[in-house]
């Protein structure tokens, strides 16, 4: 640990016998003084200066020889260091005689504490709740109090409990959601800092990895869960995303903005269900409420009235699931009751389509009746119907398939009148839809349906007897008769699944163009077109 000399401003390195020291907390501004600028002659012009001079000057007054200042005392040329700094760091704050709070901007004519952005910070955090004694100053270094005597103010700025303000040995009894929701008004420079700056309170080690991204947040999670039962890391609720699947995990602290009153659940004749991480996904035997569309997980936790919540799961193949985009279920006592415990498998990490492929799959031709008419379908490219969606559109077309498998696909394939062609179009992971195209009558028909692995061959099997009978199929609201060339339904969060069949003449024969488009609803464009192609009848 480096401490700087409160008198002659010289750092030294400690390993042990660390001396008694204060230690700084404040929020970063231009031309901060940095491990290398504080010993040359120019570190007195630069503007991060005078905040290290003040913070020393009061620490001499009040009898220190030390002083920690996480803009001069973290030498960042060392990864090695950098980490072990950022792993310490609670530790360091918990450790200090006394925090020194510089608000900069804080003056006479500002007053009003709770408008610091220091409260608005992910750094700040730990700084506020780590150390026994804090005192605050405004940009003068004018004293303003201690943490006691503000924490009216503090509690008004920041949400939390005053018994976590008031008393820091309580925190390690505060539930993983609660850390989380302190955290989920706050920013950092460094997308990977808003896990990095919640290492020491959920009592977590683990190494830097800059250019991660939310990937940091991800492993933080991972961490948790390794020395950690608490079943409220799942209590956090889906932030409306345009498009993607979910994970088990949180992709932000901000997805727990509403959970601070989530507390884990554990008696001596039920302590709370285990897990692991396996290749499947996250291993876990956990009581499940069956639902039509899926299942229920019930978790082991409650809210402040003691309402248990459940996880709404969508089936991905044997024992495997994902997380549906809808808010936690309210699960009564009597639901509760009748929930079955199983072991399943449940996707971990959140992806959007820019995270992964789109492709077709699972191609079978189905013969429904004595074919009389010849049909055909081919591919064409894929289109971009919005410009913001350009690197979606690139990635779908860079699939791990050979590039030639891809346009073949659909490509020649004969469809027959009174047959159909049913494929699998895969949106991200396994989350996808069912697609039948078929002649019918000599016109083309088009069905979708959302796609379950394990069911796929018995739904085709289901759709081809509704099909031989002309019938319609009911689940599809407004939906009278399978045999339509315009298909239109709402899909997870805010899409529109859309597909047309249109009627178009080139060089004299009759053709028919076939396009499937996922649609924002919300902004009304287009985000990127799953197939083009045309039938010739």
């Amino acid at each position: 640990m480096w401490l700087l000399h409160t008198t002659n401003l010289k750092l030294r390195h400690f390993i042990s016998n660390i001396p008694d020291y204060v230690i700084l907390s404040h929020t970063w501004g231009e031309d901060e003084v940095g491990f290398d600028d504080i010993a040359q002659p120019y570190a007195e012009d630069m503007a991060g200066f005078s905040k290290i001079s003040r913070c020393c000057a009061q620490a001499v007054r009040a009898g220190f020889e030390w002083v920690w200042i996480d803009t001069c005392c973290i030498d960042k040329r060392s990864s090695a260091g950098l980490s072990e700094a950022i792993n310490s760091m609670y530790r360091w704050y918990w450790n200090a005689a006394i925090c020194y709070v510089f608000i900069s901007d804080l003056s006479g004519d500002n007053r009003y504490l709770q408008s610091s952005r220091w409260f608005k910070r992910g750094w700040t955090l730990q700084e506020l709740l780590a150390p026994d004694t804090m005192e605050f100053y405004d940009s003068d270094w004018i004293f303003l109090g201690t943490k006691t005597s503000l924490v009216e103010p503090i509690f008004a700025a920041t949400k939390i409990n005053k018994q976590y303000l008031l008393d820091r040995t309580v925190i390690e009894n505060a539930s993983i959601a609660a850390k989380f929701s302190w955290a989920s008004g706050r920013v950092t420079t460094r997308e990977e800092d808003l896990a990095y700056c919640l290492l020491g309170l959920v009592q977590v080690n683990m190494p830097m990895l800059y250019g991660e991204g939310r990937g940091a947040f991800y492993r933080l999670q991972l961490e948790i869960i390794k020395q950690n039962n608490d079943h409220t890391i799942f209590a956090w609720a889906p932030v409306h995303l345009p498009y993607g699947s979910l994970g088990l995990f949180a992709s932000s602290p901000a997805q727990f903005a509403n959970a601070a009153g989530f507390r884990p659940i554990a008696t001596r004749e039920r302590q709370p269900t285990t897990y692991e991480m396996t290749n499947h996904g996250l291993s876990i035997t956990i009581p499940c409420i069956y639902r039509r569309a899926g299942i229920i997980a019930l978790l082991d936790c409650s809210d402040s009235t003691g309402m248990r919540f459940g996880v709404d799961l969508a089936c991905t193949g044997t024992s495997t699931y994902r997380r549906l985009n809808t808010p936690l279920s309210e699960v009564d006592d009597v639901e509760a009751k009748q929930a079955t415990t199983k072991t399943i498998y449940i996707e971990t990490r959140s992806r959007s389509l820019e995270e992964s492929s789109g492709y077709f799959s699972k191609m079978t031709v189905h013969n429904m009746s004595e074919p009389s008419r010849i049909g055909r379908i081919a591919t064409g490219d894929l289109m971009e119907l919005h410009p913001d969606y350009r690197d979606v559109l690139y990635e779908i077309q860079d699939l791990d398939l050979p590039q030639d498998d891809f346009n073949s696909t659909l490509k020649d394939q004969i469809i027959n009148d009174g047959e159909f062609l049913s494929f699998v179009i895969i949106l991200h992971d396994l989350v996808g839809y069912l697609f039948f195209l078929g002649m019918y009558g000599g016109r083309p028909w088009i069905h979708a349906s959302p796609y379950v692995p394990a069911r796929w061959a018995e739904e085709v099997n289901e759709k081809r007897k509704l099909f031989e009978a002309g019938t319609g199929d009911q689940s599809i609201p407004g939906q009278q008769n399978h045999f339509t060339d315009h298909l239109s339904f709402p899909i997870e969060g805010g899409l529109k699944l859309e597909a047309i069949a249109r009627k178009t003449r080139s060089e004299e024969i009759l053709l028919w163009n076939l396009e499937i488009s996922i649609k924002d609803t919300r902004k009304q464009a287009a985000l990127w077109q799953l197939m083009h192609g045309e039938m010739w009848i």
